[in-house]
C-alpha cells in the first residue's frame, strides 16, 4: 500500500499561522498540523504506525530538484515567482506498507 499526502509545515511561524487559520476559516482544519509540526515529526508518525518506509521532501525542494525546469520556467511566466516562504509552508510525504507475505 502507498500514502501521498502534501503536508504543512512550520504552524509556529508567521506564515504558518496564517495559512492554518485561513484553512480553518474554510472548513479544513489541519487538525494534526501542532501535534506533528515538522517534516521528521511527520515522518515518524508514519513509521511508528506501522508505515515500513517513509520519505518526505519539502516543496523548495521537489520544484528545484525534481520538476522539468522547463516547465517551472513557464510557470513562472505565467503565475510570477512562486515565493521560497511558500513553498516552504509545504512538505510533500509518501509511506510505504509493504505487503504482507502469507
Amino acid at each position: 500500500m502507498d500514502l501521498a499526502e502534501s503536508c504543512a509545515r512550520n504552524p509556529h511561524d508567521r506564515f504558518g499561522k496564517v495559512m492554518v487559520k485561513n484553512l480553518a476559516e474554510r472548513g479544513c482544519p489541519l487538525l494534526s498540523v501542532y501535534d506533528y509540526p515538522s517534516m521528521e515529526a511527520q515522518k515518524e508518525r508514519f513509521l511508528a504506525r506501522g508505515w515500513t518506509r517513509c520519505q518526505v521532501a519539502d516543496m523548495n525542494e521537489i520544484y528545484r530538484s525534481h520538476l522539468d525546469q522547463s516547465e517551472v520556467g513557464i510557470s513562472q511566466v505565467i503565475c510570477g515567482n512562486i515565493t521560497v516562504e511558500f513553498l516552504d509552508a509545504f512538505f510533500f510525504l509518501n509511506a510505504f506498507q509493504e505487503p504482507t507475505r502469507w
